[in-house]
């Protein structure tokens, strides 16, 4: 196996305080890799490290390959138009504009436009466009899709999917724990300064359990499924989903009686808390 990036016994400390206890992973080439951690348990001092953006008091971090990075806090003159900015980061890099690029983000539409003029979402658009002027074989990705809408969401996956096709390493630090079940290979969770757990993301979603809230047009008899009632609403804890609307199906449509709500959410957000906080 190849490595892109090699994390080898990690320590930073700031005023004597130490943020990172001795981390050490390997990232895989042409891997995505999910970096995730509560504030505060040195997720972000690990990406500046690795970044070069924070000296080192301890071990060492090994990079193969070239390296973009979209800062999850960044920010350019106010006045500076978009254009201006990509040409100027171009220049900077020795390379050219990419148009098939600019057109994949999106950003073609507000070329003209000053960076204060930008919505949050243009402004992520705009970073991530920066970060890949040079064409990396490594991208850090820092809360990509922070405050961007469902289709600004959707086009930023697309993309990282697109990336991960042409074989680019991809850190992700995100608190979305559905978009680092959707684009990661592999997790490390960070917790006080030491790796809480690093493996793949079906590893950490594994067993996970699923809650079904179901409203339905008139109290049913139901059997042989265990459930809680809170304000009309049947509430079920399930493995498979599939199956339980199987069975709540098979027995309240001969009753005459149909599903006029239902909502669905997984526990995944609790195993992640569970590693993160140690509980």
């Amino acid at each position: 196996m190849t490595y892109a990036i090699t994390v080898d016994n990690l320590y930073k400390s700031y005023d004597q305080h130490p943020v990172l206890k001795g981390i050490s992973f390997t990232i895989n080439k042409g891997e995505i890799f999910a970096l995730l951690g509560m504030n505060g348990a040195g997720k972000t001092t690990t990406l500046e490290c690795i970044e070069g953006l924070l000296k080192i008091d301890k071990g060492r971090v090994l990079i193969h390959g070239t390296c973009g990075v979209q800062l999850q806090n960044s920010s350019l003159p106010k006045n500076m138009k978009v254009i201006e900015a990509l040409q100027y980061f171009a220049k900077w890099a020795n390379t050219t504009l990419n148009k098939d690029l600019l057109h994949q983000l999106d950003i073609h539409h507000f070329m003209n436009k000053q960076y204060y003029q930008l919505s949050t979402g243009q402004k992520r658009k705009l970073h991530l466009a920066i970060s890949l002027l040079n064409n990396p074989d490594i991208l850090i990705l820092d809360e990509p899709t922070s405050g961007l809408d469902v289709e600004g969401r959707i086009l930023i996956h697309k993309e990282i999917k697109k990336l991960k096709e042409l074989n680019k390493t991809i850190i992700l630090a995100s608190h979305d724990l559905q978009e680092v079940q959707e684009l990661c290979d592999r997790v490390a969770i960070i917790k006080d300064g030491e790796i809480a757990f690093l493996d793949t993301c079906d590893k950490l979603i594994n067993d996970q359990q699923y809650h079904l809230s179901i409203q339905f047009s008139s109290l049913p008899t139901i059997r042989n499924i265990q459930y809680q009632m809170h304000n009309h609403t049947f509430q079920f804890t399930t493995s498979n989903i599939e199956d339980t609307l199987q069975l709540i199906l098979e027995q309240v449509y001969p009753q005459q009686i149909s599903i006029i709500n239902i909502k669905l959410e997984s526990d995944i957000q609790s195993r992640f808390l569970d590693y993160a906080k140690g509980e």
